[in-house]
C-alpha cells in the first residue's frame, strides 16, 4: 500500500528537498534515503526521481544495495525552483496564474 497519496506534491517535495540541502546549486549531489521525503517508500520515491529525471529537472543515481539516492538539481530544475519561489512572492491573481503553470509542469 503506497504511503504517498499525491504524486505532484512528492515530486515538488524531493525538489524543494534537493534545493535546500544543495544551497541553491544546480549539479551538487546530495545523498538522501527515501524515507527522508515525506516518509516514502524506496520505490515511489524511484518512480518519482525518474519522472523528474524524464523532465530534464533532476539527475540521479540509486544504491540498489543501500537503498540511498544520490541526486542533483539541473540548472532547468534550478530554474524551475526560482520560478517557484518567485511566484509565492506574487500578488494574489498572479500568483494563481503562476502557481498553476508551476504544476502543471510536474502534473504529467
Amino acid at each position: 500500500m503506497p504511503v504517498l497519496e499525491n504524486p505532484v506534491s512528492t515530486r515538488l517535495e524531493i525538489l524543494m528537498t534537493l534545493y535546500k540541502l544543495s544551497d541553491k546549486q544546480a549539479g551538487r549531489s546530495i545523498k538522501f534515503d527515501s524515507a527522508q521525503i515525506n516518509g516514502g517508500y524506496y520505490s515511489e520515491i524511484n518512480h518519482q526521481l525518474r519522472f523528474l529525471q524524464e523532465r530534464g529537472l533532476v539527475e540521479f543515481t540509486r544504491g540498489i544495495v543501500s537503498k540511498r539516492f544520490v541526486a542533483a538539481l539541473t540548472e532547468e530544475g534550478k530554474a524551475f525552483l526560482d520560478d517557484a519561489y518567485h511566484a509565492m512572492t506574487l500578488e494574489d491573481a498572479e500568483k494563481d496564474a503562476a502557481l498553476r503553470e508551476i504544476f502543471a509542469r510536474i502534473k504529467t
